[in-house]
Formats: C-alpha cells, sequence, structure tokens
C-alpha cells in the first residue's frame, strides 16, 4: 500500500489482488476442511465427535478471513478511522452480541459469528474500490507473491505458535482443558492488540527515517516507544499476577475460579510479545529480507523442542502453557537483540 499512497485506483487494484489472492485460498482451505470433516475435527479437537462443527468453523473462517483483508487495506492506506470502527463492530460488538443472543449451541454461535464476520466486511468494501479486472490485477498480484511468499512460513509459525498449545492440550487433556488453553492465549492476544496499532503509525515513519539516513532519529524514536511499551506490558503482568483470582471471577464467574494458575502462566508471556509487537515493525522497515520470519522459527522450534520434553517426563496442559511462554520469551530476545545489531550500526540487508 505504501508504493501506491495517494493513488485510489493503485490501492484498490491491490486489495482486489489480495482479495482474489486470498479469497480463493480460504475457500480452497474452507472445502478441503469440509471434505475431511472428521480428520480436521480430530486434528483441531481431538476427536472426530466434533465433526459436525466443521461447516459452521468454515463460515467463520471466511468471515475472519475477509475482515483481515478489509482491516488491513484501511490500515495500509492510513485511513485509521475506518480501521478501527471495522475492528471495535466486528471483533468488539460481534462477539457481545453473539454470545448474549445465541446461547443455545456452540454450532449456532459459529455460524453467527461468521455470517456476522462476512456482512461487516462487505459493508466495508463498498468503502473500497474493488472494481478491477484480472488483467489489470496482475502485476499487483506478482508484486504481492514476490513480497509476501518469503514471510509466509513466519505468519504460519505465528499461527501454530497461538493455535498448537490449544490443539496440543485438546489430545492430551480434552476439550475441557483446551477451553481453558484457548482463554489463556486469547488474554495475550487482546493484551497484544493494546499494542498492535501502534505499527500503523511506527512502520512508515520508521521507514521514512531509514531512507533519510537518520538513524539516530529513529533510535530515539523507537528506544522511547520501546521503554513505554514494556513499560505498560510489565505494569499489566504485575496487576494480573496480583488480581488473577478476582479478575476471573468477575469475568467468568466464581465456578472458573480453577483457572486463575493458567491465567497466572500465560501472562508471563506479556512483556515478550508485547517487545515482539513494538520491534517487528523497526526490524521491516530495515530488513529487506524476511528476518521477523527467522525469528518466528527459532522461536517456534524452540517451544516446539520443550514441549516434546516436557511431554516425555509428564504431559499436561501446564507443562504446554510453559513451553508456550518460553517459546514466546524467546521470540522477543530475538527482537531485541535484532533491534540491537541494527542500532549499532549492522548494515540492513
Amino acid at each position: 500500500m505504501a508504493h501506491a499512497e495517494g493513488d485510489t485506483k493503485s490501492t484498490g487494484a491491490y486489495f482486489s489482488s489480495a482479495l482474489f489472492s486470498v479469497g480463493l485460498a480460504a475457500l480452497a482451505a474452507a472445502a478441503i476442511m469440509n471434505w475431511q470433516r472428521s480428520w480436521m475435527a480430530f486434528l483441531f479437537m481431538g476427536s472426530d465427535q466434533f465433526a459436525f462443527l466443521i461447516p459452521a468453523i468454515s463460515v467463520a473462517f471466511i468471515g475472519i478471513t475477509l475482515h483481515s483483508l478489509c482491516y488491513a487495506y484501511f490500515r495500509g492506506t492510513l485511513e485509521i478511522s475506518h480501521a478501527n470502527i471495522l475492528q471495535m463492530v466486528n471483533m468488539g460488538v460481534v462477539p457481545l452480541l453473539v454470545f448474549s443472543v445465541w446461547r443455545t449451541t456452540v454450532e449456532e454461535v459459529m455460524y453467527a459469528l461468521g455470517i456476522c464476520w462476512v456482512t461487516g466486511s462487505l459493508i466495508a468494501m463498498l468503502f473500497i474500490p474493488t472494481r478491477h479486472t484480472i488483467a489489470s490485477m496482475v502485476p499487483a498480484i506478482k508484486q504481492l507473491l514476490r513480497y509476501g511468499l518469503p514471510r509466509v512460513p513466519g505468519d504460519f509459525a505465528m499461527m501454530g505458535f497461538l493455535a498448537l498449545p490449544v490443539t496440543l492440550v485438546a489430545h492430551l487433556s480434552g476439550v475441557r482443558e483446551a477451553g481453558y488453553a484457548a482463554f489463556g492465549i486469547s488474554v495475550l492476544t487482546a493484551i497484544g492488540s493494546v499494542f498492535t496499532p501502534v505499527g500503523v503509525v511506527l512502520l512508515p515513519q520508521a521507514s521514512r527515517l531509514v531512507a533519510k539516513g537518520a538513524l539516530q532519529e529513529f533510535k530515539r524514536n523507537t528506544l522511547h516507544l520501546l521503554k513505554l511499551g514494556t513499560g505498560l506490558a510489565l505494569l499489566i503482568t504485575l496487576a494480573g499476577e496480583i488480581l488473577a483470582g478476582p479478575l476471573i471471577t468477575l469475568y467468568l464467574g466464581p465456578e472458573f475460579f480453577g483457572m486463575v494458575g493458567i491465567f497466572r502462566i500465560v501472562i508471563l508471556a506479556a512483556l515478550p510479545y508485547a517487545t515482539y509487537i513494538l520491534l517487528r515493525n523497526v526490524i521491516d522497515a530495515v530488513h529487506v529480507r524476511p528476518v521477523n520470519m527467522f525469528n518466528i522459527l527459532i522461536s517456534f522450534a524452540i517451544f516446539l523442542g520443550s514441549s516434546l520434553a516436557v511431554q516425555a517426563v509428564s504431559g499436561g496442559l501446564m507443562h504446554v502453557l510453559v513451553s508456550f511462554v518460553v517459546g514466546i520469551s524467546a521470540l522477543g530476545i530475538l527482537s531485541g537483540w535484532e533491534t540491537r545489531k541494527i542500532f549499532s550500526g549492522a548494515e540492513p540487508a
């Protein structure tokens, strides 16, 4: 989007190209999921008896894909108000509304979420120029693939980071415990969402300063932002550790007080996760090659290795979550190390 800034036709072509490419991939994935329902249910939920949920999950998957594309467009064109409204409606209002109205079955909830996300995204597309022919989209598709494909392994690894702990727990301890793990990780991603919008401004600003050769200003701004961000993350971590019991009781009810231990383990990853979110934009602004991808893959390998190690001794919910925190901590450390190299005068690759 930055390359086409100010050119509505070009930015629209980028979105249409992404919609075409990602949309086809999402539809293909949904088709495969429904073709192999039993296997998919066993893979993600630990039992093929949940195969009936796959069609509803497919609808939700398509909805969240469309939402992500629209949100990315608004962020890329710096239409921050549109991006925030879309995010607030689809990720804030819709879940609250759905969980308030549909309380019968998980299947109905997933269908309702998916339909609402698709509807919200289609409304958002009314504000995006999408009328382009396939021929006019070819150059944009090639450019998107050229820049995006090298980073795909890292994106998948990051998705695995956030999804695999739940899958492992589902296989080791059951669906109920997997739900507990999912709640813990959702708390972490919610904390991360506090820092994610920083990248909307930081990445283009960092790219501009690097292009001008203003490395000292770039360093000063980044360090100032990092101090504020890590300070906030540390406060969140301390507050979470101290107030875990009251927070769980207030949010979920006293019957879920047993999740306090899970909450306290996962929230330990808040500081390194916030560090990664803040610094990934700095790294992307300086490096052409996908350095973040390498950091994610290394950290993901550490998570897998530590998970296998603890499973050999005594597998279970807590052990998987500890391995998850170790992996996320490694990611934060690697991001900080790479940023230190950048600011010490290392040449951009």
